[in-house]
């Protein structure tokens, strides 16, 4: 993992994991595709190497927001800093017209129930959809 600097918006975090994991061979490019096929991949293989599985939910938060918000004209709301005492990233919340998603809620619960639990996250993505588009204007 890479060091977040105190203070750097979701968006930055976002553009710094994108880099991070498109080195490592995944495909971030803050596509509904990436979404849909890298989180599962990234969840499956970098979960068994990280001692600190709070950094992977860290960096997916942003990542996962971000491609929101530039996929379908959300915004960030909310703190989102990592550097503080109980990581507040769970704070954070991406916003359009009233209807809010909580992008660290999903990747928290999958983290701690594991994928046979919770469904893939493509799944999840695939059922978020219908609700994005239903609220669009």
């Amino acid at each position: 993992m890479f060091n977040i600097p105190k203070g750097y918006s979701p968006t930055k975090i976002a553009e710094m994991v994108a880099n991070k994991y498109t080195i490592k061979g995944y495909v971030l490019d803050f596509s509904l595709k990436s979404l849909q096929q890298e989180i599962d991949r990234i969840l499956a293989n970098e979960t068994t190497v990280l001692k600190n599985k709070d950094t992977l939910e860290c960096e997916l938060t942003a990542y996962f927001g971000e491609t929101l918000c530039r996929l379908y004209e959300f915004s960030w709301s909310g703190t989102y800093d990592r550097m503080k005492t109980g990581i507040n990233y769970y704070t954070c919340k991406i916003v359009r017209d009233g209807f809010e998603i909580w992008p660290s809620h999903f990747l928290g619960y999958y983290m701690n129930n594991g994928k046979d639990d919770v469904g893939s996250f493509e799944k999840y993505i695939n059922g978020l959809l219908p609700k994005i588009n239903n609220k669009r204007v």
